[in-house]
């Protein structure tokens, strides 16, 4: 391999591993129908080679996956969240503490992923979530989903990682602009620099990220935005297990998420008050 290869090999195999997973095909299945040999796909999965342009057309063309998955380093068909349960998904078992009622896309979990990858380097991160038990390729796919336990726990864990760094968790929402995080939703979402429109696509495409919530804009103009959050039945379940201040991470639009969007905050102000039925209003103001 040339060094471009080389670096591209890992991102590869993870891709070539996640799409075989997501279509319940072993490598002996996947070998027969393209015609090729174990040992050949084995290299491919495990970095050591790259796969040929002909491999690759073939290969998306069996398990149903954008041919652009292995530039973007990422599966996404941008499918609205709903809660599930069960041990399997996507070709990958979950233990039970975090299948369960499963309602937060990867795609909504990407701001603390992408923090903890920062904090704790790509090989720290799936060391730790593979102490979890689970597999790495899983967040390969930003359709993918895990419960308020998974959050409670790796939260934790980047808590005391951070400790031990001496880093400062305040910044946690400092990427959210970083357009992979986002996935296929990146282009739509940041199609314009206004920060109201931003926000009301977000709102509007909450589902993309999570079904903790029920969303609703119930006032728009030009310079304001305001919404409400409802939380859905499932969070009852988790609550006990969740302290005030990680409250904020139940919703991928707290505050504090919606505030680093915004470019200008000398001019943006954003309010949020609580409503009955533990519903909040979000008031947003540019």
């Amino acid at each position: 391999m040339n060094p471009s290869e080389a670096e591209s090999a890992p991102k590869v195999a993870r891709m070539v591993r996640c799409a075989r997973k997501l279509s319940g095909l072993t490598q002996k299945e996947v070998c027969s129908n393209l015609r090729i040999s174990q040992s050949y796909l084995s290299k491919i999965e495990n970095g050591i080679n790259v796969p040929s342009v002909v491999f690759w057309a073939e290969f998306c063309q069996l398990t149903g996956v954008n041919m652009d998955s292995v530039i973007n380093g990422y599966l996404d068909d941008m499918t609205f969240s709903q809660v599930e349960s069960g041990r399997i998904s996507s070709g990958i078992e979950i233990p039970q503490r975090y299948s369960y009622l499963r309602s937060m896309k990867i795609r909504g979990l990407n701001t603390l992923i992408f923090f903890a990858k920062n904090l704790m380097g790509n090989d720290g991160f799936e060391k730790t979530v593979t102490e979890m038990g689970i597999d790495p390729d899983y967040f390969c796919n930003y359709d993918n989903q895990l419960n308020i336990n998974f959050l409670t726990d790796f939260l934790q864990k980047i808590k005391k990682s951070a400790t031990e760094a001496s880093v400062d968790t305040n910044n946690i929402f400092a990427l959210v602009k970083q357009e992979s995080i986002h996935g296929n939703f990146a282009k739509k979402l940041f199609s314009d620099n206004d920060p109201i429109s931003l926000i009301k696509r977000l709102v509007r495409n909450a589902k993309k990220y999570e079904s903790n919530f029920s969303y609703e804009i119930l006032d728009e103009s030009k310079n304001k935005l305001v919404f409400s959050l409802t939380p859905e039945g499932h969070l009852a379940e988790f609550k006990k297990n969740f302290s005030d201040n990680e409250d904020v991470f139940l919703s991928y639009l707290s505050k504090d998420y919606l505030n680093s969007f915004i470019v200008d905050k000398s001019s943006a102000a954003i309010n949020e008050s609580a409503q009955e039925n533990s519903r909040r209003t979000i008031e947003v103001q540019c």
